[in-house]
């Protein structure tokens, strides 16, 4: 059996902390990382000690058979380049570490990432692009839009909705607005 092909586009930190999830995976050929000049940029110095350099610009992905993923945090630019790609015809790998814990009945969007240590639990729907960084947590019958960011650390509890293109800093715990309400009528 063969390997898809795979580009990350970034060159910052997440896009380093991505290959590591790609390589504990273990699915994929990764040919290489896209410099995005629009987003964030990273110390290529770094990315060359990890054993990788940047194969070129985003417009790569226009000649490239590869699936690809999108190592940045950012919301906004997560969504930008997922519309550049998909105009492409490109498809969105989708990927969870190893070491990550996914409970029954969850549903992952394209492209989504669940990193190591982070936790889903069950009846989880995750949109779009969804970074699920380390040691995250999403309890029971969330919902979690397109293009959410979990910094590590985070915490979502049970029957949360996160909107599209939100960001949850780390150590930042969400709760059911709902169900605070049905407590306190008690």
């Amino acid at each position: 059996m063969s390997l898809r092909q795979l580009v990350i586009v970034g060159t910052g930190g997440h896009a380093r902390a991505l290959l590591d999830v790609v390589e504990a995976v273990n699915a994929y050929r990764l040919l290489g990382f896209l410099i995005d000049d629009h987003g964030e940029h990273g110390d290529l110095e770094l990315l060359a000690r990890r054993g990788a350099a940047p194969l070129g610009g985003l417009e790569l992905l226009a000649t490239l058979d590869a699936d690809y993923l999108i190592g940045t945090a950012s919301p906004r630019d997560r969504a930008r380049i997922d519309r550049y790609a998909s105009a492409l015809g490109r498809r969105p790998a989708t990927v969870v570490h190893p070491r990550a814990h996914i409970g029954s009945d969850v549903r992952l969007g394209p492209g989504t990432v669940v990193c190591a240590l982070a936790s889903v639990t069950t009846n989880v729907v995750l949109g779009r692009h969804v970074l699920v960084d380390v040691g995250a947590s999403i309890a029971h019958d969330c919902r979690i839009g397109d293009y959410v960011t979990l910094a590590p650390g985070a915490r979502v509890g049970g029957g949360a909705q996160i909107a599209p293109l939100t960001t949850v800093d780390s150590g930042t715990v969400v709760v059911a607005w709902r169900e605070r309400l049905v407590a306190q009528a008690q």
